[in-house]
């Protein structure tokens, strides 16, 4: 982003988000596969719902905004303001998925 590609910017977040989902031994090729299978694999606690829920939806959003604007499929420009919003959307959930604590593991109980 700060050489002003904020379509690779995009493009990677989406990357770095499957990544990290098949990492967690979610299966699935496309991103909408990988978030379901997190959902069914428990990577939150219960008490997590209402804000997977939320992720869900934004997860989502990062797959159809990577679809759209992202360096790849050149549908549309991205825009510095939507990289950075993406970015912080998935480096969030990222690190949230990252920790023992926020996927309701028994070590977090």
């Amino acid at each position: 982003m700060s050489k002003g590609d904020a379509a690779d910017a995009v493009t990677d977040a989406g990357t770095a988000l499957q990544e990290m989902l098949k990492s967690l031994g979610c299966r699935g090729n496309q991103l909408g596969d990988l978030i379901r299978s997190a959902k069914s694999k428990g990577l939150l606690g219960a008490h997590d719902t209402p804000l997977f829920e939320t992720f869900e939806k934004a997860m989502h959003w990062v797959a159809a905004d990577r679809s759209e604007k992202g360096e790849s499929h050149h549908l549309s420009d991205a825009t510095l303001d939507d990289a950075w919003l993406i970015v912080h959307v998935v480096g969030a959930f990222i690190v949230r998925l990252a920790s023992d604590e926020g996927r309701g593991s028994p070590s977090s109980a």
